[in-house]
């Protein structure tokens, strides 16, 4: 039987759902069943009491629908935002499949989580869908004096300098609040990493990372804080960028990528001033 007839079958059918959360390229997968499945040579966790809300569909407002999603509060996927937010997106995708055809998932919802809580020993996740993103203004190129690139980014158009190439490993010696010091700091001027981030390794595969918003001598100040920052951990730091072509010169020898145009005229030949 297709899966269409395992849906319209009044017996036959004994639909199992399937949730896949993808967090910087890692893909960690969930049923509701009660028992462990393998689907498509693929295993799927059970997890207790995991199960979500109807998806609506109400019309003109299908796009902008959120889901909701419930499982027990040791939930790993909902562990990412137990402290803060995590640095990158966490993309959900949940497929439904009969238990007399294991080979055949059908994608019933895909979407990203937006916020988690926990209450009442349950953690909840609400979940925007995809088509959200299709209802963002898109972004507009416009030239100006500086940079419009995100730094380190890679590919055609865009800044691909190296991150590697400029990776700093320092060791954390002390942490207070949005402060963190080391000495490896101290080893470059003030402002070299204004711009720049914070990485650490938090699980094998996992970096999570911090904005740093100013760097005076053995310290930098980052945009929010993260726990597992503690003294003698070492992490990674990379320098950030003004968006300037000297800087982008000077710093990273980078001009060939460089995205601005610095050398438009400051003076308006159309204005009212005489030209000559």
């Amino acid at each position: 039987m297709s899966f269409e007839q395992y849906e319209e079958s009044v017996e036959g059918g004994h639909p199992i759902e399937l949730f896949e959360f993808a967090y910087q390229g890692i893909i960690t997968r969930y049923t509701s069943a009660d028992r462990n499945v393998v689907v498509s040579l693929i295993p799927f966790l059970s997890w207790a009491g995991l199960k979500r809300s109807d998806i609506e569909d109400s019309g003109k407002n299908v796009a902008t629908a959120n889901l909701t999603i419930e499982a027990a509060p040791d939930f790993p996927p909902a562990a990412l935002f137990s402290v803060y937010p995590p640095s990158d997106v966490v993309n959900i995708t949940i497929k439904r499949v009969h238990s007399g055809d294991m080979n055949d998932p059908k994608v019933l919802w895909a979407g990203r989580v937006l916020s988690v809580a926990w209450a009442n020993d349950v953690v909840k996740m609400t979940c925007q869908s995809l088509f959200t993103r299709l209802k963002q203004p898109g972004l507009r190129r416009l030239y100006g004096k500086s940079c419009p690139h995100l730094l380190y980014q890679q590919g055609e158009g865009q800044c691909n300098a190296l991150a590697a190439s400029f990776e700093v490993p320092v060791t954390i010696s002390a942490v207070s609040g949005l402060e963190v010091t080391s000495s490896g700091f101290a080893a470059f001027a003030d402002g070299y990493f204004v711009g720049g981030k914070l990485s650490v390794e938090t699980s094998p595969g996992i970096f999570e990372q911090r904005g740093i918003q100013l760097h005076v001598g053995d310290t930098v100040t980052m945009t929010h804080r993260l726990t597992n920052f503690v003294p003698g951990l070492t992490v990674k730091a990379y320098p950030g960028c003004d968006k300037k072509i000297q800087t982008c010169h000077t710093k990273f020898n980078n001009v060939v990528n460089f995205g601005g145009t610095p050398y438009v005229p400051i003076k308006n030949p159309f204005g009212t001033a005489n030209v000559f």
